[in-house]
């Protein structure tokens, strides 16, 4: 099994990073245009490759296709990070699983969030 972790890194948020409460917004600010739409075409990458998705407590786990749902994970985290530096994510493959999982969590009220930006949209849950 190889499992990979990352939590809230110290520092991100003024004087919030001492108490890992950060605020649920979004730092759109945080892109250049260029990775604005980088960023977003990974986010749009990746919903199409879910084929599972778990509840969690504190957000969603989402089973992925193929293994090269790592490459795109790989480039999309840092950038959601700076987006979103209240998110916590964990990176999971298990024996039999054909694709990795990635939960993506947080605090009170980013389960919602975490929903509604993995929700397949309108012409994925067409094609599928």
């Amino acid at each position: 099994m190889i499992s990979v972790t990352t939590r809230v890194a110290e520092g991100l948020v003024n004087d919030e990073a001492d108490t890992g409460n950060y605020p649920i917004a979004c730092r759109l600010e945080a892109f250049e245009p260029i990775e604005r739409a980088r960023h977003a075409a990974l986010l749009e990458t990746l919903r199409a490759d879910i084929v599972e998705v778990r509840e969690l407590e504190d957000g969603f786990a989402f089973r992925l296709s193929s293994p090269s749902a790592l490459t795109t994970i790989a480039e999309w985290m840092p950038l959601e990070r700076r987006c979103c530096p209240f998110l916590s994510f964990e990176i999971r493959w298990q024996e039999g699983d054909p694709g990795p999982w990635l939960a993506v969590m947080g605090g009170e009220g980013v389960k919602a969030l975490v929903g509604s930006e993995f929700a397949p949209r309108p012409e994925q849950q067409r094609a599928r």
